[in-house]
């Protein structure tokens, strides 16, 4: 996957990290053997072990074990410092060839600050459905990060979907977007197959039609590149059902809900990484 490098997980037994681990393991692009991952307690990735996968709880020994493998940090934003303490524990740490972090909210200048100095970092916001490889994940670079450290970084999440390449500037706003975004759609899901079921779907049914829907009305924007106004425009028939519709979710302002959410959520990642100054 990474060319010469091992790959060393921080917190792979979080909800993102597990995503991540699976994802990457089922891509078939992962060598076991130059893979490890910690946790806070290692009964959370027991499991692991019989899979043939290096676990522990103490960083700086793991990342002793596989020489000085690229680290990917996926810990809350309250445990970065901590973390980055334990991985200095490694007399080698100084040499990490790239240090990837997945905690919202936290710049990779405040990374830089915690970590020897020079140590090449890349922040990626990956979301759910990376444990299903069909995820989005955003990503930047440090100041000493280079093009080569971008791209090192987007082979690790390539694997789990597709790769988006943008200004720190906006990685908060992608984390209110992409980041959470799958909670919006869960919620809206919810909606669909819930409305189905009060006009008289069976209930199965209904969440599967709702679900296909949305994927494929999604998949049709991505293939297509057409804007969803005007895919919405092509379904909508002058006075029929679906405008009908339509005025309704105008009246309860959905599109105007889904747009504060994503504000709320990007001031929320903001606020994350200024608590931890």
């Amino acid at each position: 996957m990474i060319e010469g490098h091992s790959i060393l997980l921080v917190g792979g037994a979080g909800k993102m990290g597990t995503a991540l681990l699976r994802g990457l393991l089922e891509s078939g692009n992962l060598d076991k053997k130059k893979l490890a991952v910690s946790a806070r307690h290692l009964r959370s990735v027991e499991g692991l072990s019989g899979e043939g996968i290096a676990c522990g709880t103490v960083n700086g020994e793991l990342f002793d074990s596989l020489g000085t493998p690229v680290v990917v940090l996926c810990v809350h934003p309250d445990e970065v410092t901590e973390t980055l303490a334990q991985l200095a524990e490694s007399k080698r740490f100084r040499e990490c060839p790239l240090l990837v972090s997945v905690a919202t909210g936290i710049r990779t200048d405040q990374i830089e600050s915690e970590v020897p100095d020079g140590i090449p970092v890349v922040r990626a916001m990956p979301n759910l459905p990376a444990r299903i490889r069909a995820g989005v994940t955003v990503v930047c670079r440090g100041q000493h990060a280079q093009r080569e450290h971008e791209e090192m970084a987007e082979q690790v999440f390539c694997s789990i979907g597709r790769v988006l390449r943008l200004d720190e500037k906006h990685m908060d706003a992608a984390t209110g977007l992409a980041g959470c975004g799958p909670a919006y759609v869960f919620q809206i899901l919810e909606g669909l197959a819930h409305g189905g079921v009060q006009v008289g779907l069976p209930r199965e049914e209904a969440l599967i039609m709702a679900a296909q829907t949305l994927r494929g009305a999604a998949e049709l924007v991505l293939e297509s590149g057409v804007h969803p106004a005007v895919l919405r425009d092509q379904v909508t028939t002058p006075g029929g059902c679906t405008v009908a519709a339509l005025s309704v979710l105008e009246q309860l302002g959905l599109k105007n809900a889904l747009i504060q959410a994503v504000a709320t959520a990007t001031q929320s990642a903001r606020s994350l990484g200024k608590a931890e100054e």
